[in-house]
């Protein structure tokens, strides 16, 4: 596994909560968002400017590219509302973000699938998927229907509210969608028979969620102690890695590294990478105080080389986004020879003249 040193921090970038991140398809732009709707695109290797887009008066919670299309990004917001904005690298003035659709907000989670030309939002307490018509053109297709629970409850009980919080289409089964919602559990639902095909129940309430690239695996953030791990082939929990978080503070989690690592953020001022395999952790990067919130998080590969995004909530004209780049061995140990080298030359005795 490499190493990550910090590559470039941006503050004064956005001056309110980050709450997405996304690079683009080929690894060569970065995408990232915030409370005040303003949306910021730099290049990956030097964080160059190369769009802003501003939604006025709106709260940027979910960002998307198109999955082969380094030219169209997907925002949604706090309010329900879907953008689409056309990144023109050069361009001196952008065009407008354009007007998708307006859904019971807010937009949580989002994913666009160009080969089926679906796209699954979760937003509100339903889960809806979209069809491309045309470019601009998206139009309802399903709401998947709600998760029934035959589980015996108390006269007078009532279901909490039904909150997505993860989306993904397994690409080995591009029929298939796996859901997680906060307090009922993961749900992997047939888009074409409009039908559950198997539901795992979890003892935590989860958050943020992932699924490997392989579909084998699928990951969560839980609301009490940590992270879980489930099988999606044998359709359980496999292992629970302890991580301190929040309650009701929804991590963001992904799977890096060919899925042989998971990336995370946290409520204590960090990011952590842990190995897929036994959930130890392998790195922590540290983006600010131990009461900072790493809300956003992104991975990429790009031009031979690996690189996380992190950015924090809650701080004003204080927030910052920082971007890591991995350094292999022979870095690593290129940089600790030169480091040797120079603390040599620091603190080693002058010589003395042969006349003393």
């Amino acid at each position: 596994m490499p190493n990550y040193r910090l590559l470039k921090r941006f503050k004064g970038l956005h001056l309110d909560s980050i709450n997405a991140i996304a690079f683009s398809p080929d690894g060569s732009m970065m995408a990232s968002a915030d409370d005040q709707g303003k949306i910021i695109v730099t290049l990956t290797v030097n964080g160059r400017n190369v769009n802003t887009f501003s939604i006025a008066g709106a709260s940027v919670t979910v960002l998307r590219w198109y999955s082969n299309d380094s030219a169209l990004l997907f925002a949604g917001l706090r309010s329900g509302k879907l953008y689409a904005c056309v990144v023109s690298p050069g361009a001196y003035v952008p065009r407008e973000p354009t007007w998708i659709c307006d859904l019971a907000g807010p937009i949580r989670v989002c994913l666009v699938d160009s080969t089926s030309k679906r796209m699954v939002i979760g937003h509100g307490n339903s889960v809806s998927v979209l069809r491309q018509i045309a470019l601009y053109d998206w139009r309802l297709s399903t709401t998947i229907a709600q998760p029934v629970d035959n589980v015996l409850k108390p006269l007078n009980f009532e279901d909490p509210a039904l909150v997505p919080t993860g989306v993904h289409i397994p690409p080995s089964a591009p029929n298939q969608l796996l859901i997680s919602y906060l307090d009922h559990g993961i749900l992997c639902y047939d888009l074409d028979e409009d039908i559950t095909i198997w539901r795992v129940w979890s003892d935590r309430r989860i958050g943020a969620s992932a699924l490997s690239i392989k579909g084998d695996a699928f990951v969560a953030t839980n609301l009490y102690d940590g992270i879980d791990f489930y099988s999606t082939v044998k359709r359980t929990r496999i292992n629970r890695a302890a991580l301190h978080i929040l309650e009701n503070v929804l991590i963001p989690i992904e799977f890096i590294h060919e899925d042989e690592s998971v990336l995370v953020g946290s409520s204590t001022g960090i990011a952590v990478i842990l190995s897929t395999e036994l959930g130890r952790e392998q790195q922590v990067l540290v983006h600010g105080s131990s009461h900072d919130l790493i809300q956003a998080v992104d991975y990429t590969v790009y031009g031979g080389r690996q690189y996380i995004a992190t950015g924090d909530s809650e701080k004003g004209d204080d927030t910052q986004l920082q971007v890591w780049v991995s350094v292999d061995s022979k870095q690593r140990a290129w940089l600790s020879e030169d480091l040797l080298r120079v603390c040599a030359r620091l603190y080693s005795p002058p010589f003395l003249s042969s006349s003393y």
